[in-house]
């Protein structure tokens, strides 16, 4: 497959290229590739390719909660929305505390994904906080460990489970939420400072990765804990860059932790700005409209994620296209270690569109981006050398 006349990110910038992919694994960049023999030929002028966006933070509700998404249906959304690797989180049931179970999903994924799909593995058996998995044994199946949704409130527990990180070089992500505390900006910051106290006490380097920060106090413990030299990465989601809890229309606005004030949306930006902020990832979390009604936690995000933060930080002026690139796709890569493959995105970034949830591949509609104009526009991705979705007028 030739792609011809593009804009193509390589190395931290674009330059215009034609882009050869070969397999999927190999690929090849150059300004005149038309010489090359294929019968696969597509002109891209104007339009723009890059890294395939990963998202670290999705729930693909497979198994147990298929009623809300599928393995499936939430990777044609991941597609759509021009990912072409996500990081499923352990919130299914049975839970990926064991080798069967994860086995379980893996066949799943094997079977339905079409893209790339990463596990998590539980922190603790059945994601209650009280026993450690085996993590000598469930690491190589596994991208990282998280108990998501339930924090870890036992300090013994996440300081066994610090010292088994570092042995064995994994990734705790880790869901910050102090249960003591009614207020959700003390109880993310204090559960934050009670990983980073640890840290520093158990002077262990450990890969450490904190899920959906969202508030200014948040952000100030992380920025001071790196300047100290603490190995600490996070990540923040496209609904906290942009609304604030006066922004609340629906029940589609609601998530844990939930949209804090003007102060904290202009504290993350600044921390996506100056690098405190590692990480875009959507926090995808599909329900149906019942179970939103009825008080469930979370908005979709995937299919509205790149155009909501070009709309909002590139078209604005607030970050370049680049820097959006390292947060959506070579940061999260780095970070997590995901493997590499011929893996792009296509984008029209003179697209403008109206974001309507009944077009989208997702089973869930919980979105708070309805009927808001986005700028941008995914048209191709391309995964393991294939093209799996394009966006078709």
């Amino acid at each position: 497959m030739l792609l011809r006349n593009a804009y193509l990110y390589k190395d931290g910038s674009f330059s215009s290229s034609d882009l050869f992919v070969i397999n999927d694994k190999q690929w090849i960049a150059g300004k005149n590739l038309s010489s090359v023999k294929t019968d696969a030929v597509i002109d891209l002028s104007g339009k723009y390719i890059i890294p395939g966006l990963v998202d670290v933070h999705v729930h693909l509700r497979e198994p147990g909660f298929e009623y809300k998404e599928t393995i499936l249906s939430g990777t044609e959304s991941g597609a759509a929305g021009g990912f072409t690797s996500i990081c499923a989180m352990p919130n299914v049931n049975p839970a990926p505390d064991k080798i069967d179970n994860i086995r379980r999903i893996q066949d799943i994924i094997d079977k339905d994904a079409c893209i790339n799909v990463y596990q998590y593995g539980c922190i603790t058996e059945g994601r209650l906080g009280q026993d450690l998995v085996d993590t000598e044994k469930l690491k190589d199946y596994v991208i990282a460990f998280s108990d998501d949704g339930n924090p870890v409130e036992s300090d013994l527990v996440m300081k066994k489970m610090i010292k088994q990180a570092s042995l064995h070089d994994c990734i705790i992500a880790a869901h910050c939420e102090d249960m003591s505390y009614k207020d959700p900006k003390m109880s993310e910051y204090m559960h934050i400072k009670r990983d980073l106290d640890l840290l520093k006490e158990m002077d262990i380097s450990c890969r450490y990765h904190i899920c959906h920060v969202s508030s200014k106090k948040s952000i100030e413990l992380i920025r001071k804990a790196k300047k100290e030299g603490i190995k600490v990465t996070c990540e923040t989601a496209p609904h906290y860059l942009i609304f604030t809890k006066d922004d609340v229309l629906s029940e589609n606005y609601m998530m844990n932790p939930p949209l804090g004030d003007e102060e904290d949306r202009k504290a993350l930006i600044q921390a996506v700005c100056d690098g405190t902020i590692d990480i875009i990832a959507t926090d995808h979390a599909p329900h149906t409209n019942e179970d939103k009604k009825n008080g469930a936690m979370g908005v979709i995000g995937m299919e509205t994620a790149f155009s909501s933060m070009y709309t909002h930080l590139v078209k604005t002026g607030i970050i370049a296209l680049e820097k959006l690139v390292e947060l959506m796709s070579i940061n999260p890569s780095k970070i997590f270690r995901i493997p590499q493959y011929s893996d792009f995105t296509v984008l029209d970034l003179d697209e403008e569109y109206t974001v309507k949830a009944d077009n989208f591949l997702s089973m869930g509609r919980n979105t708070p981006f309805e009927g808001m104009k986005m700028n941008s526009r995914v048209i191709k991705t391309i995964c393991k050398g294939k093209i799996i979705w394009e966006y078709i007028q």
